[in-house]
Protein backbone atom coordinates (compact mmCIF):
# COMPACT_ATOMS: atom_id res chain seq x y z
CA UNK A 1 0.00 0.00 0.00
CA UNK A 2 1.36 3.28 -1.00
CA UNK A 3 1.56 6.01 1.68
CA UNK A 4 -1.54 8.06 -0.17
CA UNK A 5 -3.45 4.34 0.40
CA UNK A 6 -2.45 4.65 4.19
CA UNK A 7 -3.17 8.18 4.43
CA UNK A 8 -7.13 7.70 2.65
CA UNK A 9 -7.25 4.26 4.62
CA UNK A 10 -6.75 6.21 7.87
CA UNK A 11 -8.68 8.73 7.19
CA UNK A 12 -11.57 6.17 6.14
CA UNK A 13 -10.94 4.43 9.71
CA UNK A 14 -11.31 7.75 11.58
CA UNK A 15 -14.35 8.24 9.87
CA UNK A 16 -15.58 6.20 12.40
CA UNK A 17 -15.23 8.50 15.28
CA UNK A 18 -16.43 11.02 13.53
CA UNK A 19 -19.33 9.77 13.10
CA UNK A 20 -20.19 8.19 16.46
CA UNK A 21 -19.79 11.78 17.59
CA UNK A 22 -23.29 12.87 15.66
CA UNK A 23 -25.93 12.95 18.38
CA UNK A 24 -29.74 14.00 18.25
CA UNK A 25 -30.41 17.40 18.74
CA UNK A 26 -33.00 19.70 18.10
CA UNK A 27 -31.94 20.52 14.86
CA UNK A 28 -30.16 17.15 13.82
CA UNK A 29 -27.45 17.87 11.84
CA UNK A 30 -25.80 14.38 10.05
CA UNK A 31 -23.46 13.75 7.14
CA UNK A 32 -26.53 12.88 4.82
CA UNK A 33 -27.81 16.37 5.30
CA UNK A 34 -24.82 18.14 5.16
CA UNK A 35 -24.05 16.13 1.78
CA UNK A 36 -27.04 17.21 0.20
CA UNK A 37 -25.74 20.95 0.54
CA UNK A 38 -23.40 22.27 -2.04
CA UNK A 39 -21.02 23.91 0.16
CA UNK A 40 -20.13 21.41 2.57
CA UNK A 41 -20.91 18.05 0.21
CA UNK A 42 -16.87 17.91 -0.67
CA UNK A 43 -15.87 18.58 2.69
CA UNK A 44 -18.21 15.78 3.53
CA UNK A 45 -16.58 13.33 1.18
CA UNK A 46 -13.40 13.62 1.89
CA UNK A 47 -14.16 13.40 5.81
CA UNK A 48 -16.06 9.91 5.09
CA UNK A 49 -14.60 8.59 2.49
CA UNK A 50 -15.54 5.14 1.38
CA UNK A 51 -18.10 5.25 4.87
CA UNK A 52 -21.32 5.96 2.70
CA UNK A 53 -23.60 5.11 0.19
CA UNK A 54 -22.95 4.54 -3.40
CA UNK A 55 -24.68 4.49 -5.95
CA UNK A 56 -23.81 1.04 -6.98
CA UNK A 57 -21.36 -1.55 -6.54
CA UNK A 58 -19.34 -0.59 -9.45
CA UNK A 59 -18.90 2.69 -8.32
CA UNK A 60 -17.89 1.34 -4.76
CA UNK A 61 -15.32 -0.99 -6.34
CA UNK A 62 -13.81 2.11 -8.19
CA UNK A 63 -13.52 3.58 -4.93
CA UNK A 64 -11.48 0.61 -3.23
CA UNK A 65 -9.23 -0.01 -6.05
CA UNK A 66 -7.97 3.78 -6.08
CA UNK A 67 -6.79 2.99 -2.51
CA UNK A 68 -6.74 -0.64 -1.03
CA UNK A 69 -6.40 -4.30 -1.45
CA UNK A 70 -10.37 -5.74 -1.68
CA UNK A 71 -12.73 -8.68 -2.53
CA UNK A 72 -11.25 -11.31 -0.14
CA UNK A 73 -8.27 -12.69 -1.86
CA UNK A 74 -6.21 -11.53 1.34
CA UNK A 75 -4.76 -14.89 3.26
CA UNK A 76 -5.17 -13.18 5.78
CA UNK A 77 -8.46 -13.11 5.15
CA UNK A 78 -8.98 -17.13 4.20
CA UNK A 79 -7.06 -18.23 7.56
CA UNK A 80 -9.83 -16.30 9.10
CA UNK A 81 -13.05 -17.75 7.83
CA UNK A 82 -11.07 -21.41 8.24
CA UNK A 83 -10.51 -20.41 11.82
CA UNK A 84 -13.64 -19.07 12.65
CA UNK A 85 -15.11 -22.16 11.39
CA UNK A 86 -13.87 -23.98 14.13
CA UNK A 87 -16.81 -22.48 16.07
CA UNK A 88 -20.56 -22.15 15.52
CA UNK A 89 -22.32 -18.84 15.47
CA UNK A 90 -25.91 -18.31 16.53
CA UNK A 91 -27.26 -17.97 12.95
CA UNK A 92 -25.45 -21.14 12.31
CA UNK A 93 -28.22 -22.99 14.04
CA UNK A 94 -31.09 -22.40 12.43
CA UNK A 95 -29.32 -23.43 9.01
CA UNK A 96 -27.73 -26.46 10.38
CA UNK A 97 -31.34 -27.26 11.87
CA UNK A 98 -33.06 -27.32 7.86
CA UNK A 99 -29.54 -28.54 6.60
CA UNK A 100 -30.34 -31.95 8.88
CA UNK A 101 -34.00 -31.82 8.52
CA UNK A 102 -33.24 -32.44 4.62
CA UNK A 103 -30.19 -34.50 4.80
CA UNK A 104 -31.93 -37.42 2.91
CA UNK A 105 -33.03 -34.93 -0.29
CA UNK A 106 -29.12 -32.73 0.11
CA UNK A 107 -26.47 -34.74 -1.44
CA UNK A 108 -24.78 -31.88 -3.49
CA UNK A 109 -24.53 -28.37 -2.25
CA UNK A 110 -23.40 -25.51 -3.91
CA UNK A 111 -21.45 -22.82 -1.99
CA UNK A 112 -21.71 -19.92 -3.95
CA UNK A 113 -18.90 -17.44 -2.65
CA UNK A 114 -17.52 -20.01 -0.41
CA UNK A 115 -13.95 -18.69 0.37
CA UNK A 116 -11.90 -21.67 1.88
CA UNK A 117 -14.75 -23.74 2.53
CA UNK A 118 -15.52 -22.88 6.18
CA UNK A 119 -18.75 -23.62 6.15
CA UNK A 120 -18.08 -27.03 4.33
CA UNK A 121 -15.72 -27.65 7.30
CA UNK A 122 -17.94 -25.94 10.24
CA UNK A 123 -21.85 -27.82 9.15
CA UNK A 124 -19.75 -30.90 8.26
CA UNK A 125 -18.23 -30.97 12.45
CA UNK A 126 -22.10 -31.42 13.03
CA UNK A 127 -23.98 -33.17 10.10
CA UNK A 128 -20.97 -35.57 9.24
CA UNK A 129 -21.82 -36.17 5.81
CA UNK A 130 -21.09 -39.33 3.67
CA UNK A 131 -17.97 -39.84 1.51
CA UNK A 132 -20.10 -39.51 -1.37
CA UNK A 133 -21.71 -36.36 -0.64
CA UNK A 134 -20.49 -33.53 -2.98
CA UNK A 135 -19.75 -29.81 -1.96
CA UNK A 136 -18.67 -27.39 -4.50
CA UNK A 137 -17.48 -24.16 -3.75
CA UNK A 138 -17.90 -21.31 -6.56
CA UNK A 139 -15.24 -18.14 -6.21
CA UNK A 140 -12.39 -16.59 -7.17
CA UNK A 141 -9.47 -18.55 -8.72
CA UNK A 142 -7.09 -17.44 -6.04
CA UNK A 143 -9.32 -18.01 -3.55
CA UNK A 144 -9.74 -21.52 -5.15
CA UNK A 145 -6.35 -22.49 -5.17
CA UNK A 146 -5.99 -21.54 -1.01
CA UNK A 147 -9.01 -23.80 -0.31
CA UNK A 148 -7.64 -26.71 -2.69
CA UNK A 149 -4.31 -27.24 -0.88
CA UNK A 150 -6.20 -26.73 2.25
CA UNK A 151 -8.40 -29.98 1.18
CA UNK A 152 -5.39 -31.45 0.27
CA UNK A 153 -3.71 -30.96 3.36
CA UNK A 154 -6.99 -32.35 5.26
CA UNK A 155 -7.06 -34.78 2.70
CA UNK A 156 -10.56 -33.74 2.01
CA UNK A 157 -12.28 -35.31 -1.26
CA UNK A 158 -15.75 -34.24 -0.77
CA UNK A 159 -14.92 -30.75 -2.04
CA UNK A 160 -14.86 -29.74 -5.89
CA UNK A 161 -14.37 -26.25 -6.87
CA UNK A 162 -15.57 -23.79 -9.90
CA UNK A 163 -15.39 -19.78 -11.03
CA UNK A 164 -18.40 -20.27 -12.70
CA UNK A 165 -21.85 -19.97 -10.77
CA UNK A 166 -23.41 -21.47 -13.85
CA UNK A 167 -22.35 -24.87 -12.43
CA UNK A 168 -24.93 -24.87 -9.43
CA UNK A 169 -27.03 -25.76 -12.52
CA UNK A 170 -28.51 -29.46 -10.96
CA UNK A 171 -26.95 -28.77 -7.28
CA UNK A 172 -29.65 -30.06 -4.69
CA UNK A 173 -28.61 -26.98 -2.17
CA UNK A 174 -27.98 -23.79 -3.31
CA UNK A 175 -25.50 -21.90 0.06
CA UNK A 176 -24.78 -18.28 -0.08
CA UNK A 177 -22.99 -17.53 3.48
CA UNK A 178 -21.70 -13.96 4.30
CA UNK A 179 -21.27 -13.83 0.28
CA UNK A 180 -24.90 -12.65 -0.95
CA UNK A 181 -23.78 -8.68 -0.62
CA UNK A 182 -21.01 -9.31 -3.48
CA UNK A 183 -23.36 -10.70 -6.00
CA UNK A 184 -25.51 -7.70 -7.90
CA UNK A 185 -28.40 -10.04 -8.89
CA UNK A 186 -28.35 -13.30 -7.48
CA UNK A 187 -32.08 -14.02 -8.49
CA UNK A 188 -30.73 -13.61 -11.95
CA UNK A 189 -28.35 -15.94 -11.25
CA UNK A 190 -30.40 -18.63 -10.34
CA UNK A 191 -32.79 -18.15 -12.70
CA UNK A 192 -30.13 -18.72 -15.62
CA UNK A 193 -29.71 -22.75 -14.02
CA UNK A 194 -31.95 -24.62 -16.12
CA UNK A 195 -31.98 -27.16 -13.53
CA UNK A 196 -32.67 -25.04 -10.27
CA UNK A 197 -31.43 -26.22 -6.88
CA UNK A 198 -34.14 -27.36 -4.87
CA UNK A 199 -33.54 -25.64 -1.41
CA UNK A 200 -31.70 -22.04 -1.07
CA UNK A 201 -30.30 -21.09 1.83
CA UNK A 202 -29.35 -17.81 2.27
CA UNK A 203 -27.81 -16.80 6.07
CA UNK A 204 -25.49 -13.85 7.21
CA UNK A 205 -26.24 -11.19 4.64
CA UNK A 206 -27.46 -7.63 4.98
CA UNK A 207 -31.00 -6.73 3.75
CA UNK A 208 -32.92 -3.47 4.03
CA UNK A 209 -36.63 -2.23 3.72
CA UNK A 210 -35.16 0.42 1.71
CA UNK A 211 -34.41 0.06 -2.16
CA UNK A 212 -31.12 -2.04 -2.96
CA UNK A 213 -27.98 -0.04 -2.29
CA UNK A 214 -24.30 -0.15 -2.39
CA UNK A 215 -21.51 0.34 0.40
CA UNK A 216 -18.25 -0.36 1.30
CA UNK A 217 -17.33 -2.98 4.05
CA UNK A 218 -14.45 -2.69 6.17
CA UNK A 219 -13.49 -5.26 8.21
CA UNK A 220 -10.23 -4.14 9.12
CA UNK A 221 -7.66 -5.34 6.94
CA UNK A 222 -9.31 -5.65 3.96
CA UNK A 223 -12.62 -4.05 2.11
CA UNK A 224 -15.11 -5.18 -0.60
CA UNK A 225 -17.73 -3.30 -2.30
CA UNK A 226 -20.84 -4.90 -1.64
CA UNK A 227 -24.96 -4.48 -1.77
CA UNK A 228 -27.48 -4.47 0.53
CA UNK A 229 -30.66 -6.04 -1.02
CA UNK A 230 -33.87 -4.86 -0.84
CA UNK A 231 -35.03 -8.20 1.04
CA UNK A 232 -38.68 -7.72 -0.47
CA UNK A 233 -37.66 -7.40 -3.73
CA UNK A 234 -35.46 -10.16 -2.99
CA UNK A 235 -37.81 -12.87 -1.93
CA UNK A 236 -40.36 -11.36 -4.99
CA UNK A 237 -37.70 -12.72 -7.33
CA UNK A 238 -36.92 -16.07 -5.78
CA UNK A 239 -40.63 -16.25 -5.44
CA UNK A 240 -41.32 -15.83 -9.30
CA UNK A 241 -39.10 -18.75 -10.03
CA UNK A 242 -41.12 -20.88 -7.76
CA UNK A 243 -39.59 -21.23 -4.39
CA UNK A 244 -41.76 -20.86 -1.44
CA UNK A 245 -40.03 -18.95 2.05
CA UNK A 246 -39.87 -21.67 4.73
CA UNK A 247 -38.11 -20.30 7.76
CA UNK A 248 -36.08 -16.66 7.95
CA UNK A 249 -34.19 -15.44 10.87
CA UNK A 250 -31.72 -12.76 12.10
CA UNK A 251 -27.94 -12.96 12.59
CA UNK A 252 -27.56 -10.30 14.96
CA UNK A 253 -23.15 -11.40 15.04
CA UNK A 254 -22.97 -9.27 12.24
CA UNK A 255 -23.90 -5.74 11.04
CA UNK A 256 -22.70 -3.06 8.95
CA UNK A 257 -22.01 0.41 9.96
CA UNK A 258 -21.82 3.80 7.34
CA UNK A 259 -21.17 6.81 9.89
CA UNK A 260 -21.14 8.89 6.46
CA UNK A 261 -24.97 8.10 5.80
CA UNK A 262 -25.84 6.48 9.21
CA UNK A 263 -28.99 5.71 7.41
CA UNK A 264 -28.15 3.16 5.70
CA UNK A 265 -26.44 0.86 8.53
CA UNK A 266 -27.79 -2.58 8.46
CA UNK A 267 -27.65 -3.25 12.57
CA UNK A 268 -27.68 -6.71 12.07
CA UNK A 269 -27.42 -9.33 9.20
CA UNK A 270 -30.17 -11.75 7.99
CA UNK A 271 -30.72 -15.20 6.91
CA UNK A 272 -33.61 -17.01 5.03
CA UNK A 273 -34.63 -20.58 3.82
CA UNK A 274 -36.30 -21.15 0.70
CA UNK A 275 -37.42 -24.51 -1.37
CA UNK A 276 -38.85 -25.03 -4.53
CA UNK A 277 -41.33 -27.77 -4.40
CA UNK A 278 -42.07 -30.73 -6.55
CA UNK A 279 -45.01 -30.29 -9.08
CA UNK A 280 -48.62 -31.92 -7.64
CA UNK A 281 -48.59 -35.06 -9.49
CA UNK A 282 -51.16 -35.13 -12.03
CA UNK A 283 -54.22 -36.80 -11.23
CA UNK A 284 -54.96 -40.13 -12.27
CA UNK A 285 -57.88 -40.76 -14.35
CA UNK A 286 -60.81 -42.55 -12.67
CA UNK A 287 -61.63 -46.04 -13.39
CA UNK A 288 -64.09 -46.93 -16.38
Amino acid sequence: MTPAQKIRSGQDRLSVQAGALMRPGAQRITPDSLRQNQATCPVIQGVFGHQRQFAGIEEARAYIQAYARSEGEIPSDLLWHLSASERAYLSDYPALFHLDTNREAIRTVFDLGGNAGAMFYRYDEHLHWPADFAWTICDSPKNLEYAARHAKKRREERLLFTTMPETMDGSDLLLISGALQYYQDPVGMVAAAPNRPRFILVNRSPLTSMGTYAVVQDVGHWLAACVVHNRARLYQGLQALGYVLRDEWPAPEFEIQVPGSPAFSVAQYSGFFMERPDPAPEALPAPA
